[in-house]
């Protein structure tokens, strides 16, 4: 099962499921398997070495019609979701969507921070979080940029127990947050970092072994290069990217691999 406080699963939301599952399996080598999921529809698990790593599923029409774009959600396991709903909102959060059944998977609740950023939580059913937690093809990192870090510190410390350390990422100041003694969440101060009018968000990162290559597949298959790779001293080498549907990722080449 996943383990309490860490985000054990990443999925995508697109409006092209069957281009969705394409690319990301041409991009990552993953392989894909559709299970059944509301009535006429299906959702997709990718897994890597044999072990799930990541979810797509396709936007509602109707939520389409609303304006709901692709991306990326990462989630985070709970014991119990409607209590960690209910805290989140007593920390100055908001309950987008409260805790609720997905079938015999599990129960998840969608929940925004005080700064803006949305995430999900997930409590354990059948469904128990991604296999495959490290390694080539599984995802890497996730990274909170927001405009107000102390109120986010405060935030997810009070709500999931997250341990702290200030550093840098080059240049620019960096937090990360460990929970259970691994370092797997980071946080930066978007100011002056990205464009004017950014909301505040998590993005995940996937590793990858070549990440110039990986920059280079995704412009061939249509997607498209937010931030080019550059190199982060003790980290590795990174770029931001997105699909050609419009859903955000990052990539990491690990300095100790690739």
């Amino acid at each position: 099962m996943g383990t309490t406080g860490g985000f054990n699963w990443v999925d995508v939301m697109t409006t092209d499921q069957a281009a969705g599952k394409a690319f990301y399996e041409s991009l990552f080598g993953w392989t894909s398997e559709d299970h059944p999921s509301r009535p006429g529809e299906t959702y997709t698990q990718f897994s890597s070495d044999g072990k799930t790593v990541a979810g797509l599923g396709e936007i509602p029409a109707e939520q389409q019609a609303q304006g709901m774009r692709p991306a990326w959600s990462s989630y985070v396991t709970v014991d119990d979701a409607a209590a960690t709903a209910v805290r989140a909102a007593e920390l100055g959060g908001t309950i987008v969507m409260p805790a609720t059944d997905d079938m015999d998977q599990g129960r998840m609740a969608i929940l925004q921070d005080p700064t803006g950023a949305v995430f999900s939580i997930w409590q354990d059913g059948n469904h128990q979080g991604a296999q495959k937690l490290s390694g080539l093809g599984s995802l890497a990192w996730v990274e909170l940029a927001t405009a107000d870090t102390a109120a986010a510190q405060a935030f997810y410390t009070g709500l999931f127990g997250w341990e702290v350390e200030h550093g840098d990422a080059g240049a620019m100041p960096y937090t990360t947050f460990s929970n259970a003694g691994d370092q797997v969440v980071g946080m930066y101060d978007m100011k002056g970092q990205l464009p004017e009018g950014t909301p505040p968000h998590w993005l995940v990162y996937f590793a990858v072994a070549d990440a110039d290559g990986v920059v280079a597949a995704t412009r061939d298959a249509g997607g498209s290069v937010m931030t080019e790779p550059f190199d982060v001293p003790d980290v590795g080498r990174i770029a931001i990217l997105g699909d050609p549907q419009g859903a955000v990722f990052g990539i990491l080449q690990r300095a100790t691999e690739g």
